[in-house]
């Protein structure tokens, strides 16, 4: 019989990912079969920290981790492979080169630790470098865990048209959502007055920097050339990352507002929390965000807006417009379509999202906890 509690370590240094292991911890830990401890860097250490997660950081300095020379994230790595030697298993996100290094490095230094790679975002192929990252990071995974339980049967893609190779490596489907999270945010969007106020959820990749951002500040100047949008408020919810690396969407938009002329939208870059960002919106616009379903699933009308359309969860599904001109702009102002409690309902299934996450998250490492123990003996 095996009485051993498992411990499991979640390394992490992409944001999305630590708000998600924060929910991990806390679930689990309620539970008391499973034993966590949280590793983390930069804004993913911040987040779990502002949960009150209890969280060790392997990275503290000024400069962005990305910017350290191959040799120094090596040595980093192999630091956090130690700190992990006690683990049954470890879980790393996907979203940062580093944590193909760590999972490398346990492969080499602690082979008898399962290796666990969490893929955060609900898409199979994400713009920008994302997608090559993971298919690094995969390569020395043993299994990958989907936050979206319907890709543990999809083809995953590094680039368009070429799958990652996923031969040999286990995969399960969690279907995450923090629901207490949703309801929470849904009656305080109850209380908010109705004005014409809309937030840009940014990102933090070549493709929204050069393309998609620079596109949503042209069609807006095109817009207000054809019609009066100054009654509008929008403000930039920066990707948290985007400061760390350099804020070039806020020159983006400094440049901006030198030029915009007085029929223009008010826009800004924002002070809010992103949840505060969602309580107050009236719209959500975007180009590409893993928080893309859950606007809709607050009951907030969004539209996808940047160079060319991305078929995410939303656009091919036909649940929001996407938006390339300044047309399509304005089309998209006058006719502002709440989600439906149907459109929601779909959504959610299309997103993978299964209430019982927590109980199956507890199961997948149990299970992977005998796993280890019968390998060892």
């Amino acid at each position: 019989m095996i009485t051993e509690i498992p411990e499991v370590y979640f390394v992490a240094c992409h944001p999305a990912a630590g708000a998600h292991f924060a929910d991990f911890y806390y679930e689990l830990d309620k539970r008391g079969k499973v034993r966590c401890r949280m590793i983390a860097a930069e804004k993913a250490a911040e987040e779990l920290a502002k949960r009150g997660i209890p969280v060790t950081r392997f990275y503290e300095e000024k400069k962005p981790l990305k910017v350290l020379s191959l040799e120094e994230q090596e040595e980093l790595a192999s630091t956090v492979a130690k700190i992990c030697k006690k683990a049954t298993c470890v879980i790393t996100d996907l979203g940062h080169n580093f944590s193909a290094l760590v999972q490398k490095k346990l492969s080499e230094e602690s082979p008898s630790i399962i290796r666990i790679a969490y893929y955060d975002n609900p898409e199979t192929y994400v713009p920008g470098e994302y997608s090559l990252t993971v298919a690094r990071t995969m390569e020395y995974a043993q299994t990958i865990l989907f936050a979206n339980r319907n890709l543990a049967q999809a083809e995953i893609f590094s680039s368009p048209g070429i799958p990652v190779d996923l031969e040999g490596k286990t995969r399960a489907g969690l279907g995450y959502a923090n629901f207490k999270e949703i309801e929470e945010l849904k009656e305080k969007r109850s209380c908010r007055k109705n004005q014409k106020f809309a937030v840009y959820f940014g990102g933090a990749n070549e493709v929204y920097y050069t393309k998609a951002f620079p596109r949503f500040l042209e069609i807006v100047t095109c817009a207000s050339n054809l019609q009066d949008l100054s009654d509008w408020s929008i403000v930039i919810q920066q990707h948290p990352r985007s400061v760390l690396e350099g804020n070039r969407d806020g020159h983006l938009l400094e440049e901006w507002k030198k030029k915009a002329n007085e029929r223009a939208p008010r826009i800004s870059l924002s002070k809010f929390s992103f949840n505060d960002a969602l309580t107050a919106t009236d719209l959500a616009l975007y180009y590409q965000t893993g928080a893309a379903a859950k606007f809709m699933l607050l009951g907030i009308p969004a539209a996808q807006v940047g160079h060319e359309p991305y078929l995410d969860i939303l656009v091919r599904n036909q649940f929001c417009p996407t938006v390339t001109d300044e047309k399509q702009f304005l089309e998209m102002l006058d006719n502002l379509q709440i989600p439906s409690l149907e459109t929601q309902s779909k959504i959610a299934l299309e997103s993978g999202i299964d209430p019982s996450w927590p109980e199956a998250l507890e199961i997948f490492i149990e299970e992977l906890g005998i796993k280890s123990h019968l390998c060892q003996n």
